[in-house]
């Protein structure tokens, strides 16, 4: 039969036909070509985040009906790390050794960097570099030193918190506000989400790479007649923080902190984050006066 003898119905189905068979050409070409380029390249395609909302909603108002449409929103996944680590700069300070220098002048030595705990001023860091019986002082991103004092330096969990000392002589350090770090659940932390490390030697730097490997551990109930549940004991990635400097937070692409980078956990070589709720704990076990 020759394509000029089809009627209008004919014409629809053979169209519809020719469009299924060439989509599944165009899938079949696009699974292979994926198959055959390199990783980076398939996560740079794959590196957009797509939200998409369709739906009509009726308003009354006065009597009369409006229709509200929500439209398909692209994100991508660059514009959400560059977000997430504007946002999170001033929740990271420096923090810094203690000496007095040959002239009796006050010496401050960076040696890694914090984390806002809390807006009280309280820093959680690496435990690696903080001793009781050291001073150490920190430096916010706008540029305001306070000294601190050590509240808790927990070898085996990898945790300092440091608090912030605020001068009552100085009312810029008493009434400043510092602005804590947002957190997740570990049990939020998912295999293959974007990783944002943290770290440079006195100025920030970050790492961008990938959660490879969820390690977790079994621990006790509440009761005996309480099962044992998983935690999740610390979190795998593909990437150091930069020059491998620790004390850093590590976040996911939301701005949101999952881990604390922690040198006692990089003794395999591999660079293993500790989850932020560890700091958490740490810090709910400190005697509160």
């Amino acid at each position: 039969m020759d394509i000029k003898d089809l009627n209008k119905n004919q014409m629809v189905l053979l169209t519809l036909l020719l469009s299924f068979v060439t989509s599944i050409a165009m899938s079949v070409i696009t699974v292979s070509l994926l198959q055959e380029n390199p990783t980076t390249i398939t996560q740079t395609i794959n590196k957009v985040v797509e939200r998409t909302v369709e739906k009509v909603v009726p308003v009354v108002t006065g009597g009369k009906s409006t229709v509200t449409k929500e439209t398909t929103v692209v994100v991508k996944e660059e514009d959400l790390i560059t977000k997430s680590i504007d946002q999170n700069k001033n929740k990271i300070v420096a923090v810094h050794e203690k000496s007095i220098g040959a002239d009796g002048a006050a010496v401050h030595s960076f040696i890694g960097w914090g984390i806002i705990f809390n807006k009280d001023g309280v820093i959680a860091t690496d435990s690696s570099f903080i001793a009781d019986s050291g001073t150490y002082s920190i430096l916010t991103e706008d540029g305001v030193s306070f000294d601190t004092k050590v509240l808790d330096q927990n070898e085996s969990k990898g945790v300092a918190l440091l608090s912030a000392i605020r001068e009552k002589d100085n009312k810029e350090k008493e009434n400043y506000v510092f602005t804590p770090a947002s957190s997740v659940n570990s049990d939020s932390i998912k295999l293959g989400q974007t990783l944002i490390a943290f770290g440079g030697k006195g100025k920030k730097a970050v790492s961008i790479g990938i959660v490879g490997n969820i390690i977790n551990k079994e621990v006790e109930g509440t009761s005996s007649s309480t099962p044992k549940i998983k935690v999740v004991e610390s979190i795998e990635g593909n990437v150091f923080p930069p020059s491998k400097v620790s004390g850093g937070p590590v976040m996911n692409s939301f701005g949101e902190v999952i881990g604390m980078a922690v040198t006692g956990l990089w003794v395999s070589g591999d660079p293993i984050y500790l989850p932020f709720s560890v700091v958490s704990e740490v810090y709910s076990a400190i005697p509160k006066s």
